[in-house]
């Protein structure tokens, strides 16, 4: 189970915020508690359940941002409906927030791949006291590993129950396995033990000759040893060092790499094959200073470019970032198009082809950083970018990012409170560009990287312009007077061919902008990672 409390707020805008969620069917009222009566009446709309949390929370007027906003999710449908609202007044209890007379909305939400509840109350107990906040996210954590039995203890005896599946030769080689499973260990020789460690502090001991006692002889396949190195040089001609090497390895194939001796200078090393479920002594598969035999003084440009070629055709959409990050253990880097040696002072152009597929790549990764959950946003997103012929490699996120699920908070409460262009500015406040797209209308926000079709998430878009812009609009005449009036849009911005993915404009602009945005900035330049 996760817990996530949500952004506060004076006006208990989340109520609006779930109740949108209920009128498109993606979400449900599960339980509504103290609410004045309100519940058994059954007749009520957002605005008396807000209302109602409002006056509730008058009785104290220090709090200024009254409400509290908590998504409760498991992993997929792992959990039923009733265990979920089982775990989440449990959850509230120890919160604090379990005392008799507390309101309370709970929602079950559907519209993602993880089965998951909102639930909004009041900072104020009953007794009009604030109920307490101090280190709330650090105890918030605290409460869902007590309440889903995933102690460290627990955590440490699972990692053990695993680690005793696979083959060693040793208690450093099984020392080695724990490490990769996520604990820490040391011998008590003393009390001939091994102290298993997590969060800092020993969770449980093993006795040393139960281990001595599952030490086995194993029969070392030929084969998959050589399969093993064969891809030990591969991948060590592909990584920048060996931290990248570990990395990727893990990544692949389910490799781990444990060095020991020095952190700067290893004197060995386990390779733990969690495939086959075996550990063995690295050096009977390839030695350590093979392994580690990254000589980039005699680098030639011929290698770089045919590096570069073989980095493009095993990962086909990777970026600047990542490419000189590969390139940073010969001494190498790629800037504006032009590959640079440092150890020989040389540089050279890349080919055009190459480049091209880089830049196109950089483009596709500040796409996806939208995370588009539907065509329609990724296609404009796409359109941007100047990515329509590629948008087929822009992934399609099954679920929007928390911080999309923030500005859609957001946007229900402006929506619900504003209309024309009182609430076409209170969204430039949020940092939000309003862009209409044919029949559709998004919202977005390129400083958070969220992308929202205001049409699939159920607002009335028709609200975005007030009456006169409506009736302007119907008859064709452009809301605000300008000498070019079909160039205008909503709130005076111009509309025309989108930017191209460096800013520039072309003669018009279809982009209602919300705020300065430079494209120019680090976070936008091409390469820059997550």
């Amino acid at each position: 189970m996760i817990a996530t409390i949500l952004p506060g707020s004076s006006n208990f805008h989340a109520v609006g915020y779930n109740e949108h969620k209920v009128e498109k069917g993606d979400a449900r009222l599960l339980e509504i508690k103290n609410f004045g009566g309100l519940e058994i009446m059954g007749d009520y709309s957002a605005a008396d359940l807000t209302e109602y949390l409002m006056e509730y929370s008058s009785r104290n007027d220090r709090i200024k941002k009254a409400q509290f906003h908590v998504a409760i999710s498991c992993k997929g449908m792992e959990a039923s409906e009733e265990e979920l609202l089982d775990f989440a007044h449990r959850y509230l209890e120890e919160m604090g927030y379990g005392e008799a007379g507390q309101p309370m909305l709970i929602y079950l939400h559907t519209d993602t791949d993880n089965r998951h509840l909102h639930i909004v109350t009041s900072r104020v107990s009953p007794d009009g006291k604030k109920i307490d906040h101090n280190h709330e996210r650090r105890r918030s954590q605290e409460v869902v590993a007590k309440l889903s039995g995933t102690t460290l203890k627990k955590e440490s005896q699972d990692v053990i129950d695993a680690a005793n599946q696979y083959s060693f030769k040793s208690i450093a080689q099984y020392r080695a396995i724990l490490t990769t499973m996520g604990c820490d260990s040391y011998e008590d020789r003393d009390n001939d033990c091994l102290k298993v460690t997590k969060g800092g502090a020993v969770q449980t001991t093993i006795p040393l000759q139960s281990i001595r006692d599952a030490i086995s002889e194993q029969y070392e396949e030929k084969n998959r040893k050589k399969q093993l190195r064969a891809i030990l040089k591969k991948y060590r001609d592909l990584s920048a060092d060996r931290h990248q090497l570990q990395k990727e390895l893990k990544a692949k194939f389910g490799i781990d790499l444990v060095f020991f001796g020095k952190s700067d200078a290893p004197n060995g090393y386990f390779l733990i094959d969690h495939k086959e479920k075996k550990c063995y002594n690295g050096s009977s598969i390839l030695k350590l200073a093979d392994l580690l035999k990254f000589n980039a003084a005699t680098v030639t440009m011929g290698n770089l470019e045919e590096f570069v070629s073989k980095q493009l055709q095993l990962h086909p959409k990777i970026t600047t970032q990542e490419l000189n990050y590969k390139l940073a253990r010969y001494g190498a880097y790629i800037k504006r198009g032009v590959l640079y040696n440092k150890h020989t002072s040389e540089s050279q152009p890349l080919k055009e082809s190459v480049m091209s597929q880089i830049n196109r790549n950089n483009r596709i990764d500040r796409a996806e950083r939208f995370r588009p959950t539907s065509e329609a946003e990724r296609d404009l997103i796409c359109r941007y970018f100047k990515i329509e012929d590629s948008k087929e490699l822009v992934r399609i996120s099954s679920a929007s990012s928390r911080e999309a699920e923030a500005v859609k908070e957001s946007v229900a409460d402006l929506f619900a409170n504003y209309n024309g262009s009182e609430l076409r500015g209170r969204l430039r406040t949020e940092g939000l560009i309003i862009k209409r797209d044919g029949d559709n209308v998004f919202a977005i926000n390129f400083n958070q990287k969220v992308i929202i079709d205001l049409k699939k998430e159920g607002y009335d878009t028709e609200k975005l312009w007030s009456k006169s812009d409506l009736s302007k609009k119907q008859t064709g005449v452009s809301a605000s007077p300008s000498k070019n009036p079909e160039r205008k849009s909503a709130g005076g911005r111009h509309n025309g061919p989108l930017p191209d993915s460096r800013g520039r404009r072309g003669d018009n602009r279809e982009w209602e902008v919300g705020q300065n945005h430079n494209e120019d900035d680090p976070d936008m330049r091409p390469g820059r990672g997550y």
